[in-house]
């Protein structure tokens, strides 16, 4: 994860809250003003962050003495959007105050799309539209409000399909950017004509305004899988994690880097052993820290890419996708070579990698690069390779939870998304972080009760934990509970590292062994409605601790 300088030093956790346009600072660097709400508080600050950061900033993600938390609240739903460029764009002011409260404080000027789908509204932040369809690393997010500053990242190709296409990337591109996915989605959006139009038009629609808006491809059928708010019929979208109705501009792919043909030895340090926090967590030490202050970084194309997989790449068809490589290259030797240094036969081949080790540097910027500055640039990798047939289950279950909700009284339901801290082989699917779904049940009469869902992608098998608390217990300490049981999971390889007879004096646990039992020919809404009354009586009929006692 990352800490953000300017958010470090709060006795509270924020939650970052709205996304309010961008501006020029007086060095003419663009930066994206955040709000946050504390949690305990509910106090708003503006502060004002390097739009390098905004691949990264999702509405709702909190953040504890600066640092990005694992456990992200709000209800997933997906929808199937028939055509993204005729949605309605209004003013943040329309957004209804039960939907999305700004506490009587002023809603600002910015931009949402408004579509309707089967009698329910969706509202859409431009914000969040343009982040999720092209910001894929803090690259990108450089260049987005310059003019024409896409055109310096590769060599110019003329919008529209080619049966062969070749992306030559200069060395503006960190070359560590380039996995298959990332150059799939920078084709679509620098030579799919509605990609590089909708690309086009965020710089020319939002440049000297206070809010920052764009013209939506023309993408038919458009899958949109999110995280959002709902309040009847409404919903407020505040994080897109997968698109689907995008065209690749080609047959065939081929991409090219001045890097990938030089012949570079790197030295790389043995790794150390991860210093761990009391809770599981990785030690602040392990934690990049983000500069918001300075103007730059130094220049490095193989700076490192710091994964926070949060969105899957979806397009129309696979198609082959081929490196274009000199002959040349050689191996990258990641092990220290001890004398190697003094021996003249590596002369002339070895430079130094600034950045390299897989412990970040204590302090990094993601502004763009300079010589004449001097900090250590961090670049992001936000594209998953792989969703995992898993992700699909844990939707399904969210889904089992409001239908649930919906007939509770007294009863106040959270529900959110927590990434397995990295650690063991466990809390990786692929090179992204494990999920788990957490619920959390606040009652009148009775204590708080949590019920854990961990994917179960890579066939793996593990019930669903119930957490009863035996005392009143706030959300803040239940988190740090939480992780603290996942990272015990991870420890152990994928089994829960609670029993109920362990007498412990903070909660019962129970695990429940199938909640759900598809049937792939049974309705769906029907299915969802059986299960919410199973897990229903499994929650709540069973016999737990008073608050009365």
């Amino acid at each position: 994860m990352i800490k953000i300088d300017v958010l470090q030093g709060k006795s509270e956790v924020l939650e970052l809250h709205w996304l309010a346009g961008v501006e020029q600072n007086d060095k003419k660097g663009w930066q994206v003003r955040i709000v946050t709400r504390g949690v305990s508080s509910g106090e708003f600050v503006m502060s004002r962050v390097p739009i390098g950061l905004f691949p990264v900033l999702a509405l709702g993600y909190r953040f504890s003495d600066g640092r990005l938390l694992p456990i992200t609240y709000g209800e997933y739903s997906e929808v199937i959007v028939p055509n993204l460029a005729a949605g309605k764009e209004i003013n943040s002011s329309e957004i209804p105050p039960g939907l999305y409260s700004f506490e009587g404080k002023s809603q600002g000027v910015q931009r949402l799309l408004r579509y309707q789908v089967d009698q329910v509204e969706y509202l859409v932040p431009a914000m969040e539209l343009i982040r999720s369809l092209f910001l894929h690393n803090k690259t990108l997010a450089n260049h987005i409000m310059q003019p024409g500053g896409i055109m310096t990242l590769f060599r110019p190709v003329k919008p529209g399909f080619y049966p062969r296409l070749q992306l030559d990337f200069t060395q503006q591109m960190p070359v560590r950017s380039l996995k298959r996915s990332f150059v799939l989605e920078f084709s679509w959006l620098a030579v799919d004509t509605e990609g590089r139009r909708a690309w086009d038009s965020i710089y020319e629609r939002t440049v000297k305004q206070r809010y920052m808006t764009f013209d939506p491809p023309d993408l038919h059928d458009c899958g949109m899988k999110f995280r959002g708010v709902r309040k009847g019929n409404q919903w407020l979208v505040l994080e897109i994690s997968e698109f689907t109705g995008k065209r690749v501009p080609c047959d065939v792919l081929y991409f090219s880097h001045p890097s990938l043909g030089k012949t570079i030895t790197v030295r790389m340090p043995k790794s150390q052993p991860k210093r761990r926090g009391p809770d599981g967590s990785p030690s602040s030490g392990d934690v990049p820290v983000i500069d918001t202050v300075g103007s730059g970084s130094r220049t490095d194309v193989h700076q490192p890419a710091l994964p926070i997989l949060t969105r899957t790449s979806i397009f129309d068809r696979e198609i082959e996708v081929r490196r274009v490589d000199k002959k040349d290259r050689v191996r990258v030797i990641r092990r220290r070579n001890k004398g190697a240094a003094d021996t003249n036969e590596n002369e002339g081949k070895t430079r130094k990698y600034r950045g390299s080790g897989k412990t970040p540097p204590p302090k990094v910027s993601v502004s763009p690069e300079s010589l004449h500055d001097d900090l250590l640039p961090m670049e992001f990798q936000v594209l998953a390779v792989e969703k995992g047939e898993g992700t699909d289950d844990l939707r399904r279950l969210m889904q089992v939870i409001r239908t649930m909700a919906n007939g509770l009284i007294d009863v106040r339901v959270l529900t959110a998304l927590c990434r397995l801290e990295t650690g063991q082989a466990f809390s990786m699917v692929g090179r992204r972080q494990r999920l788990c779904l957490v619920a959390v049940f606040f009652q009148e009469k009775t204590f708080p009760v949590v019920l854990l869902d961990v994917e179960h992608s890579n066939k793996m098998a593990l019930s669903t934990l119930l957490l009863r608390f035996k005392r009143s217990i706030g959300l803040r300490d239940i988190e740090v509970h939480i992780l603290s049981i996942l990272h015990q999971l991870d420890c152990r390889g994928g089994h829960w590292d609670v029993t109920e007879n362990e007498g412990d004096q903070l909660a019962r646990y129970e695990r429940l062994r199938k909640v759900m039992r598809p049937d792939p020919g049974g309705n769906e809404q029907e299915q969802n409605g059986v299960w919410a009354e199973k897990l229903k009586k499994k929650i709540f009929e069973a016999p737990g601790p008073s608050a009365s006692t």
